[in-house]
């Protein structure tokens, strides 16, 4: 059985897996995956089918919740794989003090950007303050990485008695609001920040690659539910094999289709405001 919920087909896909047995039937363990829009958690889709070519078994397809709404699920014994993102993770694993999950590997790097709006008049650190952000979710990835700058530049967050208002909105209504005017810059993952530029003409203020070590930062986790690990080592290595299947040929086939993707709208950014194409 395959369903699959209709929704925004944009780059993202987020892919967890729920083992269940029902009691008092012979019936066969049954996969639910869900995915959703989000460029970072891209592997997790065509993971799903290599792996489900490797396990045969059935699939029920849905839209997935934001990263610290899936550990709690996974605290809850309702997921046993997942893609999430690296703050979430954590998080999960000292909550738990180490006893709900492990991270078993990685699956994207990069693909965050700080968008605001021009009529924000945000030019340095400084303006923010005063100023309504927005996150995907409290204590997601993208949410600490917001809430870590301020802090790096002297300010804090409203809840925390400072003068920057962060509003945790799901991504496709923090665009809705941008293009409103009624935030005045946003922290998210990819496709939402060009999204942010092309369609609600915003303006890019931190790359999040610029605050890391050669430009490299972990955006998206592979974490399995350490009692399902325990008992099913054999399904977690099949996954994993699928898993590394995907990086690889995402990396050796996708890797150029992506590129020219991003030429194309880099492109269409600079002849919009009639900027110089580099040579």
């Amino acid at each position: 059985m395959r369903e699959e919920e209709e929704g925004d087909l944009d780059l993202r896909f987020l892919i967890y897996s729920v083992h269940r047995r029902r009691e008092a039937s012979n019936e066969d363990t049954m996969q639910h995956s869900p995915y959703g829009p989000r460029g970072p958690h891209g592997p997790g889709c065509y993971c799903l089918w290599r792996f489900s070519r490797f396990e045969f078994q059935q699939w029920a397809i849905g839209r997935p919740p934001a990263g610290p709404a899936e550990i709690e699920a996974l605290f809850a014994n309702e997921i046993d794989l997942g893609y999430v993102g690296p703050s979430p993770a954590i998080n999960g694993y000292v909550k738990s003090h180490g006893q709900a999950l492990r991270i078993i590997a990685g699956a994207a790097s990069g693909g965050a950007e700080f968008i605001v709006r021009p009529g924000a008049n945000i030019k340095s650190p400084s303006d923010l303050s005063g100023k309504k952000l927005a996150t995907p979710q409290l204590g997601g990835t993208q949410d600490v990485s917001l809430r870590y700058y301020l802090q790096q530049h002297g300010l804090h967050p409203a809840d925390k008695g400072g003068t920057v208002q962060i509003v945790p909105t799901d991504n496709p209504n923090i665009l809705t609001l941008f293009k409103q005017g009624k935030i005045d810059g946003a922290w998210v993952p990819e496709p939402w920040a060009t999204r942010l530029i092309v369609e609600g003409k915003g303006q890019l203020f931190v790359d999040e690659r610029s605050l890391w070590p050669n430009g490299k930062f972990v955006t998206t986790e592979v974490i399995v539910r350490k009692a399902f690990l325990d008992q099913h080592p054999d399904v977690v290595n099949t996954f994993l094999k699928a898993h590394v299947d995907t990086i690889q040929y995402i990396l050796r086939i996708c890797q150029p289709c992506v590129c020219a993707g991003l030429f194309r709208t880099t492109e269409a950014r600079h002849q919009r405001h009639h900027l110089p194409w580099p040579t």
